[in-house]
């Protein structure tokens, strides 16, 4: 005869009860009651965290796109999830934060403007090269040329040597944010609740995240897994460079911004 222990303890076969009745470990009767066997559907589906709808980067005066590792980003940003407890709790939601890697670090300057070029008859059409193009067509009113600068070398170095310092900036932004289960619109971390909505429907990026969090290990009940940014994605950073003030003739020379592309490869 089967006993309680066996149903209890999973050893008996889950399909079906090899008995109807029999005895608990005290000896007490348990009946199976045979026939009160019924399905029912449950109304709610599961359902995964929404995109945040925000606005996106202020306008800037070109675009430029440079090829970067998807590698280099791959644990930017991270989630933790509670492992031991199925609720609707806010603090046993997805909690969102960032690694502790640094942002990486990018040539910014040999990024390739591809909208809103100062001068679009040179071939060589990198950042730097637009950058210093701008001062030159500020300082004479709309001769684009570098070559009129007798400084031209340093002028650029001074833009390449910018690129760690604009890494160094986001690094220090990402430090300072406080991981959260509600990202504002405002929050850098609104960007990795809109990676995990997208990698949830996507079937290639959620299977790796699924495998990711099963090969998670576990700690005081929760688990934390990275959020991959995958070959293909673009990213966006805005920076801006402010011109020295003591340039010929007491021009002044305005700033200059743009979006740079980061393509994943």
């Amino acid at each position: 005869m089967s006993t309680f222990s066996d149903i209890s303890n999973g050893t008996i076969d889950t399909s079906a009860s090899s008995q109807s009745i029999y005895t608990d470990d005290s000896g007490n009767y348990v009946f199976e009651l045979v026939g009160l066997d019924t399905s029912l559907n449950l109304d709610v589906s599961a359902s995964y965290e929404d995109e945040i709808i925000q606005q996106g980067l202020p306008d800037v005066s070109a675009v430029a796109i440079i090829d970067i590792s998807a590698s280099e980003f791959s644990d930017v940003f991270k989630i933790t999830i509670d492992s031991s407890d199925i609720d609707d709790l806010s603090a046993n939601d997805v909690l969102y934060d960032v690694s502790d890697a640094t942002f990486p670090d990018i040539s910014y300057s040999s990024a390739t403007v591809t909208t809103g070029k100062i001068n679009s008859s040179y071939t060589d059409q990198s950042l730097k090269k637009d950058m210093v193009r701008s001062l030159a067509k500020a300082i004479t009113g709309g001769y684009a040329a570098t070559d009129i600068f007798s400084n031209e070398s340093l002028l650029l170095a001074d833009v390449v040597e910018l690129d760690a310092s604009f890494s160094e900036a986001f690094s220090t932004l990402l430090a300072d944010v406080s991981s959260s289960t509600f990202p504002e619109v405002t929050d850098i971390l609104s960007t990795a609740k809109n990676l995990l909505a997208v990698t949830l429907g996507v079937e290639s990026r959620k299977n790796t995240l699924f495998t990711d969090i099963s090969n998670a290990t576990q700690s005081g009940g929760s688990i934390t897994v990275p959020l991959v940014f995958v070959a293909g994605d673009k990213l966006i950073v805005r920076i801006n460079y402010n011109p020295a003030t003591d340039h010929p003739n007491n021009t002044n020379v305005t700033s200059r911004s743009y979006k740079v592309v980061l393509n994943l490869v």
